[in-house]
């Protein structure tokens, strides 16, 4: 069932109010469509991955995450953004079909949900 009742800017969950504590950059040109899933040279037939989740503790993301964070940081470079990316604790690329970007360096909200329980 879903429940209307809550404001638009309120979490998921009853109770959780969750912002972001910055703005993001908006990216223009974002012509990320694909990562190849092993080297190719001109010619060849390669593989690729067109939907790809992954997180640091994965080898999948040390593996193709150098050329990736190469190409958004020039993206946000021809916005005016100088931003580091290795540096950063948390990074969120949203890509829209118009291939508009919002890049979120350490700025987007996160939620963290813990359980205690008793020995």
């Amino acid at each position: 069932m879903n429940d209307n009742s809550q404001p638009p800017d309120q979490g998921l969950r009853k109770g959780i109010d969750v912002r972001n504590g910055g703005e993001p950059i908006f990216l223009t040109d974002v012509n990320i469509h694909a990562i190849l899933a092993k080297p190719a040279r001109g010619g060849e037939t390669a593989d690729v991955w067109t939907r790809i989740v992954a997180s640091s503790d994965q080898k999948l993301f040390h593996d193709i995450v150098g050329n990736l964070v190469a190409a958004v940081e020039q993206c946000a470079r021809q916005a005016g953004s100088y931003v580091k990316l290795d540096m950063a604790n948390t990074v969120l690329l949203v890509i829209r079909p118009d291939n508009s970007a919002e890049l979120w360096v350490d700025a987007a909200a996160v939620t963290h949900e813990s359980t205690l329980t008793g020995c």
